[in-house]
């Protein structure tokens, strides 16, 4: 079983800085770059076909989304 930490809230919360203070405590703490799917800002994201999360969705790998 893989355990982990979700980071939740506004942009500029401090969501990255305490990422990289958890992962100066321990390197197993590493960011997990949120899914997207369609145009705009692709920084950040990993991108990915519709298809590609209806997949995920079905092995029930998606944990949150909007």
């Amino acid at each position: 079983m893989t355990t982990g930490v979700v980071l939740y809230g506004p942009p500029a919360a401090g969501k990255d800085t305490v990422t990289v203070a958890l992962n100066a405590l321990d390197p197993r703490f590493v960011p997990f770059p949120r899914i997207k799917v369609g145009a705009g800002r692709a920084t950040g994201y990993r991108m990915a076909a519709e298809s590609e999360v209806e997949a995920l969705r079905a092995q029930g790998h998606v944990i949150w989304e909007n």
